[in-house]
């Protein structure tokens, strides 16, 4: 079997990859979503690390081959809006090791999150409707309108 190639991987085996992390990852049930979501709060409660399994919610199972992807996105707590977004991790021989590289690497980077130049708030990511340029926004909005690029 090549590392490249799909691998079906299992609730259990997931979630024993995540606890061999430095979070405390727990399964959260949303009714949007129709797989399995599990999230960790930084210490001060700022942020909160989602991870979209690709497994099915009401059967554990992995999604067919191509159907979907495990995904990591740091979110600002209070605003639900993303600060951190990772690229995708395949189903593919080396999953685990890759995605916790990934979740270590972006609990570890924390402090490289991007603050307000005017008002010390946290930005978050943000896409303009019009263009669909996407760019860091204030959390602070709408009384601090300051944005970024995310250049």
């Amino acid at each position: 079997m090549s590392n490249r190639e799909y691998t079906r991987i299992t609730k259990s085996e997931f979630e024993e990859a995540l606890e061999e992390t430095s979070l405390d990852f727990k399964e959260v049930n949303y009714n949007w979503t129709g797989e399995l979501v599990y999230e960790a709060t930084s210490q001060k409660g700022m942020f909160t690390m989602r991870i979209y399994s690709s497994l099915d919610k009401r059967t554990g199972e992995a999604r067919d081959k191509g159907s979907d992807a495990i995904r990591l996105v740091v979110l600002h707590t209070e605003s639900e809006r993303p600060v951190v977004t990772e690229k995708r991790t395949n189903r593919i021989k080396t999953w685990k090791k890759n995605l916790k590289k990934k979740i270590n690497n972006v609990a570890q980077n924390s402090g490289n999150i991007e603050t307000c130049d005017n008002c010390g708030s946290v930005m978050v990511i943000r896409e303009n409707k019009d263009s669909g340029n996407k760019f860091y926004g204030c959390t602070g909005y709408p009384e601090c309108k300051n944005t970024k690029s995310l250049d």
